[in-house]
């Protein structure tokens, strides 16, 4: 038998986003969401999830929605330097992560960088959920499907012991 899942992505990514999906959310529209745990209104929104989840009609399934491409990075600036600007904003595109997979001296260091972001977005969603919540994770602009953040969030999931259920 086939099931449907309704999802809804960017969860956190702003006000307005957020609030159109608590009130699918409140009237038993979606199975499940992605939330970006880097962006301006995530703690508000995070803490909005734990006031109302017991009043909506079924529990959404989570997902740790990682974003390297905007906002401001939630690990130490200093371990994602190629990531981000002197201030700790993304400043890189989804061709900057495709391109460094075919440049040898630069992949095991912004995979490296890639993991520390990887390991504090997630910290930062399992501080909010639950550490005991299996693990769903997404790329935002699917960046999980580039080769060397696949292989940064693989490595993440064994030497953390994550129980993931879902990429």
């Amino acid at each position: 038998m086939c099931k449907i899942d309704i999802h809804a992505d960017d969860y956190a990514l702003s006000p307005n986003v957020s609030e159109d999906i608590l009130q699918c959310l409140r009237v038993g529209k979606l199975n499940s969401i992605s939330v970006l745990t880097n962006m301006s209104c995530y703690d508000l929104y995070a803490e909005k999830i734990q006031q109302e989840k017991e009043r909506w009609p079924r529990p959404p399934l989570m997902t740790v929605h990682l974003n390297f491409v905007e906002g401001h990075c939630v690990s130490e600036p200093e371990k994602v330097k190629h990531l981000v600007d002197g201030r700790g904003y993304f400043k890189i595109s989804w061709i900057n992560l495709f391109i460094w997979n075919y440049m040898p001296r630069m992949f095991m260091v912004i995979k490296n960088e890639l993991k520390a972001e990887i390991k504090a977005q997630t910290e930062r969603f399992r501080e909010k959920f639950g550490e005991k919540l299996p693990l769903r994770f997404d790329g935002h602009q699917h960046t999980q499907m580039i080769p060397i953040c696949y292989w940064a969030l693989l490595e993440v999931i064994v030497e953390q012991h994550y129980h993931t259920e879902y990429i």
